[in-house]
This record gives C-alpha cells, structure tokens and sequence, in this order.
C-alpha cells in the first residue's frame, strides 16, 4: 500500500504542481528565442533526465500545456540571476507581450544554489582583474620601448676602422707637424727616416 501511495504521489496524484515561473520584473522578457532544437516537440518522449540533475521527469511528468491546451516549448533563459535555466512556455506568439501569448511558463532545470552563483560572480571578478594587469603591463611595456632597438651602420667619415688606435681613436690630439731643418723635410719621430711620414708610427 505504501509503494502503491508513493507510486501515486509519484505519478501526480498527491505530488504539488511545479510553481510557474517568476520574472525578475513585473512582465516578462521582451522576446522568446528560437526553441532549442534538442526538445522538439516530436521527440518530447524521450527528454528523460536523472532527478538529481532537475525536479522534472519526464517518466512520471506529464509534458505541460500552456492555457490554450496546446504543448510547451523548451527555451534557455538568459537573465542574469537564472541565466542557462530552461523553461516551458507557450508556443504562441514571438514575445511575452504578444497578445497571441498566454504567459505561460514553468522552470524545467533547478535554481542555482546561492553559493554556486556567488563562486561564478568571483570568478568573473578575477578574470576582470587579471585582465585589467594584463593590460595595464603591456600598457608599461610599449612606453618603456616605443621602437624598436636600432644600430647605426653610418661609417665614421675620418677613419672607418673601429679597432684603429690612430689618435682619433685614441681621443688624442693630432701630432704636431714635423721639424724642419733648411728646406727640406728632415727626419722625425713621425716618419720612417725619409721625408714621407710613416703610418707605422701612428699605431701603438
């Protein structure tokens, strides 16, 4: 007897009626999307689920109709507070504010529990946050090198050999001009004995 009752409890006979769906607002939302194509109407038979995913069981539940005797349509709602639940609703009309539509409409999945959505809420924080240092680095990163390292490849006009020790090099004065003696160039420490200058004697 007691299987019997639960049974009949089971199949609707004592169970309550899933409460009908409440709108964060007075109304509803403006427009209804496509229904989702995995609840077609054809195949509403099949739309069984585990009871700990959802109160509504399609083995022992009864597929609604909305008030003009006519069979429900699956839409996810896209609120903020239940966004993803799904929910009957009636299939006439393109909106809540349709004259056509009856307003009907009942949760199929469960509610969030509070702690589930208070975890999406911090998560969603982190990820801003996390966004906002990315963006203020690369922010720092492109005023701390607005171009690109460059190298000049100019050649110096004076001496192009960067590992000459010439006094340009050096940083030194240039040598002063050799003494003469008469008319001619005489020998000095600047030149190789003759009177042209040696280039031997401006290296070290």
């Amino acid at each position: 007897m007691a299987t019997d009752a639960g049974r009949g409890r089971g199949a609707g006979g004592g169970r309550r009626p899933e409460p009908t769906i409440t709108w964060p607002g007075s109304f509803g939302p403006d427009c209804y999307d496509t229904p989702l194509e995995c609840f077609p109407l054809e195949h509403r038979h099949e739309f069984v689920n585990g009871k700990e995913l959802r109160p509504y069981d399609n083995r022992i539940d009864v597929w609604p109709k909305c008030n003009h005797n006519k069979l429900c349509v699956v839409q996810v709602y896209d609120g903020f507070e239940d966004g993803g639940r799904r929910f009957f609703r009636c299939p006439i009309g393109e909106g809540y504010f349709d004259e056509r539509n009856c307003r009907y409409a009942r949760w199929v999945d469960p509610r969030n529990f509070y702690h589930t959505d208070e975890y999406i809420n911090y998560l969603k924080c982190k990820i801003d946050d996390l966004q906002r240092k990315v963006d203020c680095l690369n922010s720092q990163l492109k005023e701390a090198t607005p171009y690109p390292y460059t190298v000049s490849l100019i050649e110096d006009p004076l001496c192009p050999d960067v590992w000459c020790k010439c006094p340009y090099h050096m940083k030194k004065n240039q040598p002063p001009p050799p003494l003469t003696s008469g008319g001619g160039a005489g020998p000095s420490h600047f030149s190789g004995g003759g009177g042209e200058p040696s280039q031997s004697n401006y290296y070290y």
